[in-house]
This record gives structure tokens, C-alpha cells and sequence, in this order.
């Protein structure tokens, strides 16, 4: 908002150097001594829990189950404890201790929903292990009852369970972005009744090893076992149907594979093709080892109850055999296939970088919180008055782009998007169309209703006005770089509607100063002749009869002694933005990167990011491209708040006076502006698929080689891959 020209800082703007200081910086963070929460502490305790328990079970192996001198006999009595046995024992406890780590990982370093689902995969396979080693130490200590059926059942149905649930929240997260409906609600019946069915099956089988039933829960279990494999086999299909759907919207791009080489955005849907082949083989997988597990225990009427018995009789004992008949052995393999596979496409790499973020997170909602403990609105009511008046001038997204789409025909007809700037708007377009009511413009869009802001748009006027406009719709649709949209907006903005609709985004409201402060009453007749950036041609200043009111114009707020006018909608953003961020802990900064990068060397944009940021509002920054910010680096990293520029030398001046350490003020720039260099494969699985769809949504929608060219997503920066998934 540099454009405004005349402000003055708050007196709580910049307080001492301790807030400056938090970053996530390894020695910052042992200083800060940030709280743990009682979800955390219980995550801590979990991990620690399933930890030792692993380990208890590999010291009771050890001692209560003595392995025997001859493990692989040729033959052996089906009655009685066999080496074989022992194996299938040391093999689960085994397991235990390969998915403890990881699960114990995935436990205290989970922050997204995805990495959650991942959490409980690997601790659902860490309890069917679990299982299935205290029933074998049971049998070893003489229990009468053989409970590996069931427990070997319960860990793979619940596991491919789980895993389905995943598939289901991968569609879910494609359909946010690509507007495919994916029929998510008929998988999540299917599910649904899976789930019942698989909990009667289990307990008929627990039952079944329980009590001398006969052939009477035999044939219900296999009653069961044919519903659940007839209606597993069922969803598998609608599942793959609808994954084939995303394949198919995928393959519709064309991604050539020099394209590809490219970007990681591009390589990514690239891989989505083969995903359907994946899931495709883990149901085939799944169904065979659920299939062999109830065959050979007889639950597969009308074949054979004893069918194990047949095999052992024609085929011996041997340890080859023992492998074909094991229930244990193939889920086991199943397992072990299904980690590997999970942590693959999860991205190890990942977890780090996400936690930091969860951290960073943290510590800003802990400074927002104690921001909104201590703030407090201003004595002179008379100048709160004003403050909550201005803030609540917001205008929707529905109206700015109905604004943007009048200019050129409706009004300031020489608009051309391409290089007329945020100001020429405003002199030749908001000021005109307010002349007459001598309001701001934010009145005229929304007729005369006043809303609040979800989010402030920080930017500079001297860039394209087409920018700042793509910009908010960039956050909106949460796309990283506006670029293409910019481009849209001029070539199809019905489509621009059309996916802000479907986001349910239309309506979402921004605080901009173009439109939400009243110009009338400050700059719409400056002493200087006004020129049009582009035809170099004098516009005519605004005739109205408007008092203007700049910073000292009378009457002041009585509560300080330095003078500050009450009228005056230039001077207080930093009471403004105080009150909107301690009123609303969702109320957040939007930050328009020209391509240029003017946004960091214009003083009063710098003093409204470091006052948001003190604030602990999130940021979001919108850049231009990913070629931009790659050309631009060393730029970046050569930004020093004392290069600043403002249109008065007396305000660079006043904001340097209030920043205590200026070198530590440039490092903290230089932490927010690190938020633009994440990679694509630090990202979590559920953000790398929404910027893969979301690319795939623009190769859909757009055949202009010039705006599919312009930009690839390549960075992410809110946050915000060796497998595209």
C-alpha cells in the first residue's frame, strides 16, 4: 500500500529487538522455550509406549520362547510346535521392530492429514504384528486355542482398510482443485459396509477358534467370506474407476517428457499415470493373500475345510510347503511392500521440512496469541471510531473482478492491462467513479455495505493493477504464482469465475487501499500534474469540494502528544491492522510480488510486512513466477531495509528511527523472504498432489502455448518428490 505517500507508525510498531528475533533458527528456537501442548505430550508418550512395548516383546521371544537347534525338518507332526512355528513368532516380532521407528516418527511428527493417515497405516500394521506375536507366545506357553487365523485377518482386512480410507482422501484432494467429483460419497458407503462386514467376519472367525461349534460357524464364516470378497472386489473396481478418472485428466495433458524434464510440477504428472497400475496391483495383492488366508483355514465353502490336511498329506512337511500353506508368511510380505511403498511416496524428506513449518506455524500463533492478550484500542474514542470504520471497508472478490471487467469499456477506456499500472487506475478510474458521492470506492462496489476483511492486501502501486488483481485471485484459488491468471483474466475471465465459484471463493473479502480508503479526503488533487504511465498523457485532477486531511490536519487524538489527525485515512494502518488481527486470529497478509520485486524497496511495504509479521498474522506471498524469483535472487538476498525509498525522504527517515538493530531487522527480512525457496519435494504428499492437479487443471483449461509457458509452479512458498503423490 505504499502508494498512499503520508503515514505515521503506531507507537506499538517495531517494539524491541526480542520480537525481531522469532525465526526458526536452531539457536532462537533453544531460546524461545516454546510450550509443549498436552497433544504433543500425549504424541510423546505414545511413540515412547509402542517403543518399549516393542521391545518387551523381542525380550519375551527371547526368554519365554528358547528358538529350537533344527529349524528346517522335512517333516513334522501338524499337532504338534514346529520350528515353523518359531519362525512365524520371530518373523512378527521382527516386524515390530522395523515399523516401531517409523510409526514412532510418523506419531510425534504428523502435522498433516495425509502424514496422519500414514501414522495410523503404520501403527495399525505395528498392532496386527503385535497381535499375532502375543497369540504365538500364548501357543508356546501352552494356550489351548489358535487365535493366528483371526489375528492374521484382523491386521490385513484392517490394514487394506486403512489404505482404501487413504485412496479415498488422495480423490478428495484432487477433487479441490480439479472440481471431479470422483463419487467420493458412494466409495465412503462402500467403505462403510466393508467395515461392518469385516468386523462380524472376524468375530465369527475368533469364535470359530474359540468354541466347539462345528461346521455351523464355518459355513457363516464362509457365507461372510464371500459377501466381503464379492463387496471388496466391488469397491476395488469403483475405486480404480475413479482413479482411472485422474489418470485419464492426466494423460489429456501431454506432458512431453523434455517438458517434463523441466519442472518437478510436470515430472510429477508425468507419474500420476502409472498410480492407477499401483493401486490397480495392491488390490490384486490384497485379495490374493485374503483370499489364501481363508481358503486354506476352510472358510471358503463349498471347498474343502481341510484342505491344509490335504496338502500336508500329498505334499510333506518341507519348508516349501510351509510357505504355501502359512497365513502369516504372505501379509507378512504384504507389510513389509505396503511400507516401503507408503514411506516411498510419502517422501522421508518431507517430515523434517514439514515439522519445521508445523513449528514455525506454532510460534506465530503463540506471538498472535499474546499480540491479542495485549492489545488494546485507542482512548480517544473519536480516533477508534475511525480505526474500526476503516477497517471494515472490505470488498469481495466477485465485486473486484465485476470492477476490473468495466475498465476499457465502461470507464477509463484507454486501459491497457498490460501496462497500465495500480495508480493510473486509481486516478483515472476509482477517483472518477467516486467524485460524486466523495467516498471510497469500496462503498460503490458493495452499495453502501460495510464488511470485514479475511485478508490485507499488501502491494505497490507503481505495478501492473492487472498483478494485484491476479494476485488475490491467485490466493483465492491458492495457485503460488499469478502469472497465467493474469494472462486468463484478459482472455477468459468466465473461466476465472467459473473455478473461484466452484472453490466457493467469490465471496471472500479483501482489505485493498485503492479501494477502501476514501481518496476524495487525501490525494485525488495533487499540486503536480498527473501523467498516464503508459501514453505519457496528463490526466485531469479530480474536481470535487472534498476537505482533505493529511497526517497533522486538526482534530488530533488527544491521547499522545505527537499531533495525529483523527480524519485522516492515511495514518493509521498500524491501529488498523491491530485491530482486525486481534479481533479475528484468521485475519492474514496477502503479499503481491512484482516482477520487479519494487515491493521490497518501497519503505512503507516493508514497515507493513515487518508489522504484520511482529503481529503474528500469516503471510502469504503471490510472486509473479517461478522465473522471476529464479532470476531475481541475488536481488532478494541484497535487500537491506536502509536501501528503502518512499515518496518522502521525512518518512524513510521516521521509519528508520524505529527500528532498534537494523542488521537484525535485515536478517528477519531475509528469513520471511526464505518462505519463496521451499522445493517441490519438501512439500507433504497432500500439497505436492494439489500443485499436480493444479497444473493439470491449467494444461486442461488452456491451449495458449504462451500462457502455458509462462510460468510452472516449481516453489511452493506457504509452506504451503520422488513420487508425484
Amino acid at each position: 500500500m505504499e502508494g498512499l505517500g503520508q503515514r505515521t507508525l503506531s507507537r506499538q510498531s517495531f517494539h524491541t529487538l526480542n520480537e525481531l528475533n522469532l525465526n526458526l533458527g536452531p539457536k532462537r528456537m533453544a531460546t524461545l522455550h516454546l510450550e509443549t501442548s498436552s497433544e504433543e505430550r500425549i504424541h510423546w508418550v505414545l511413540a515412547a509406549a509402542l517403543s518399549c512395548t516393542s521391545l518387551a516383546f523381542l525380550v519375551m521371544m527371547i526368554v519365554l520362547v528358547p528358538f529350537p537347534q533344527d529349524l528346517f525338518v522335512p517333516n513334522y507332526s501338524p499337532s504338534q510346535l514346529s520350528p515353523y512355528d518359531h519362525l512365524n513368532m520371530a518373523t512378527s516380532v521382527i516386524m515390530m521392530q522395523i515399523t516401531a521407528p517409523w510409526a514412532s516418527l510418523m506419531i510425534v511428527r504428523s502435522h498433516s492429514h495425509c502424514q496422519r493417515d500414514m501414522m495410523i497405516l503404520l501403527a495399525l500394521i505395528w498392532v496386527a504384528e503385535m497381535i499375532l506375536a502375543a497369540a504365538h507366545i500364548l501357543h508356546f506357553q501352552g494356550f489351548a486355542v489358535d487365535l493366528d487365523v483371526p489375528a492374521v485377518l484382523a491386521g490385513i482386512l484392517t490394514v487394506g482398510l486403512k489404505l482404501e480410507d487413504m485412496l479415498i482422501h488422495l480423490l478428495m484432494d484432487c477433487k479441490s482443485v480439479l472440481y471431479i467429483d470422483f463419487r467420493i460419497g458412494h466409495l465412503q458407503r462402500l467403505l462403510r459396509w466393508e467395515f461392518y462386514t469385516i468386523i462380524v467376519l472376524v468375530v465369527v472367525t475368533l469364535c470359530d477358534a474359540t468354541f466347539e461349534t462345528g461346521m455351523v460357524l464355518l459355513i457363516l464364516g464362509s457365507i461372510l467370506s464371500w459377501i466381503f470378497l464379492a463387496g471388496g472386489l466391488y469397491f476395488c473396481v469403483q475405486l480404480v474407476h475413479e482413479l482411472g478418472a485422474l489418470a485419464r485428466a492426466s494423460e489429456e495433458t501431454n506432458i512431453s517428457n523434455q517438458l517434463a524434464k523441466m519442472s518437478e510440477v510436470l515430472r510429477a504428472i508425468s507419474q500420476v499415470r502409472s498410480y492407477k497400475r499401483i493401486v490397480s496391483l495392491h488390490s490384486v495383492l490384497k485379495f490374493f493373500v485374503v483370499s489364501h488366508v481363508l481358503l486354506l483355514r476352510g472358510y471358503m465353502w463349498p471347498f474343502p475345510t481341510n484342505l491344509t490336511e490335504m496338502v500336508y498329506e500329498s505334499w510333506g512337511m518341507g519348508f516349501g510347503v510351509f510357505l504355501l500353506i502359512d497365513s502369516t508368511a504372505g501379509s507378512m510380505l504384504w507389510y513389509l511392500g505396503l511400507m516401503v511403498g507408503a514411506m516411498y511416496l510419502n517422501g522421508v524428506q518431507s517430515i523434517p521440512a514439514t515439522h519445521a513449518r508445523h513449528q514455525e506455524e506454532k510460534l506465530r500463533v503463540e506471538k498472535r496469541t499474546r499480540q491479542q492478550k495485549i492489545y488494546c484500542t485507542a482512548k480517544d474514542q473519536g480516533w477508534q471510531e475511525k480505526v474500526e470504520d476503516l477497517a471494515q471497508r472490505a470488498v469481495t472478490l466477485e465485486a473486484l473482478l465485476k470492477f476490473y471487467k468495466g475498465l476499457g469499456t465502461d470507464y477509463m477506456l484507454n486501459f491497457n492491462s498490460s501496462h497500465h499500472t495500480t495508480d493510473d487506475v486509481v486516478r483515472q478510474a476509482i477517483i472518477p467513479l467516486s467524485a460524486s458521492e466523495e467516498s471510497d470506492m469500496s462503498r460503490i462496489l458493495m452499495k453502501n455495505r460495510r464488511v470485514r476483511p479475511t485478508a490485507m492486501v499488501t502491494h505497490t502501486w507503481h505495478s501492473r493493477f492487472r498483478d494485484l488483481v491476479a494476485a488475490v485471485v491467485a490466493e483465492a484459488l491458492e495457485e503460488t504464482h499469478f502469472v497465467r491468471i493474469a494472462l486468463l483474466l484478459d482472455s477468459d475471465l468466465t473461466l476465472v469465475k467459473r473455478w473461484l465459484c466452484k472453490a466457493e471463493a467469490l465471496q471472500r473479502t479483501y482489505w485493498i487501499c485503492a479501494f477502501c480508503v476514501n481518496q476524495h479526503s487525501s490525494i485525488c488533487c495533487p499540486t503536480f500534474d498527473l501523467v498516464d504511465s503508459y501514453s505519457k498523457e496528463v490526466v485531469p485532477a479530480c474536481s470535487c469540494d472534498c476537505h482533505k486531511y493529511l497526517n497533522t490536519d486538526p482534530p488530533c487524538r488527544e491521547d499522545v502528544e505527537e499531533p495525529m489527525s483523527i480524519n485522516c485515512e492515511m495514518n493509521k494502518f498500524s491501529d488498523m491492522i491491530a485491530w482486525l488481527a486481534a479481533t479475528d486470529s484468521s485475519f492474514k497478509q496477502v503479499l503481491v510480488v512484482d516482477s520487479e520485486l519494487e515491493l521490497f524497496s518501497r519503505a512503507w511495504c516493508v514497515a507493513e510486512i515487518a508489522e504484520a509479521y511482529m503481529m503474528g498474522m500469516k503471510q502469504l506471498l503471490k510472486i509473479d513466477s517461478a522465473l522471476t524469483l529464479q532470476h531475481r535472487t541475488e536481488k532478494l538476498k541484497a535487500v537491506r531495509i536502509e536501501d528503502m525509498k518512499a515518496s518522502r525522504p521525512e518518512d524513510v527517515e521516521q521509519i528508520l528511527n524505529r527500528i532498534p538493530n537494523k542488521i537484525e531487522f535485515n536478517l528477519q527480512l531475509q528469513r520471511l523472504f526464505g518462505k519463496l525457496f521451499g522445493t517441490f519435494w519438501h512439500l507433504h504428499p497432500s500439497e505436492r498432489l494439489k500443485m499436480t492437479c493444479r497444473e493439470i487443471r491449467w494444461q486442461l483449461a488452456l491451449k495458449d502455448e504462451e500462457v502455458m509457458d509462462v510460468s510452472l509452479d516449481l516453489e511452493s512458498i506457504d509452506i504451503e518428490e520422488k513420487p508425484a503423490l
